[in-house]
């Protein structure tokens, strides 16, 4: 085993320590939401507020499961890191240069 994953588990338990993991995965939360706004307002504003919409409920569902597995262990906030980040601000991102090219191309 690694030295680390024994320490982490070791002290993952104990109240201070996992204060600090909840609070650092609420941090990291806050830390995101510019970016969530302006990828919402950015696909409302090109015209898929349904879009908007249901990234916006698969995102907070995503993070909630990342602030909560923040406190649990490094591999148990992997879900929803997949789920809010890669796959809302991929997918987000991609549908806003689709539709940035389509109105200036069109």
């Amino acid at each position: 085993m690694k030295r680390g994953s024994l320490v982490c588990n070791y002290f993952i338990h104990h109240g201070r320590v996992l204060f600090l993991c909840k609070l650092r995965g609420y941090e990291n939360i806050i830390e995101a939401l510019p970016f969530f706004f302006a990828n919402s307002a950015a696909l409302t504003l090109l015209g898929y507020p349904g879009v908007a919409t249901a990234g916006s409920i698969f995102y907070g569902i995503g993070k909630g499961m990342y602030g909560i597995g923040y406190a649990e262990g490094p591999l148990k906030r992997l879900p929803g890191l997949l789920m809010s980040d890669l796959f809302y601000f991929a997918f987000s991102r991609a549908l806003i240069a689709f539709a940035l090219l389509r109105h200036f191309w069109a």
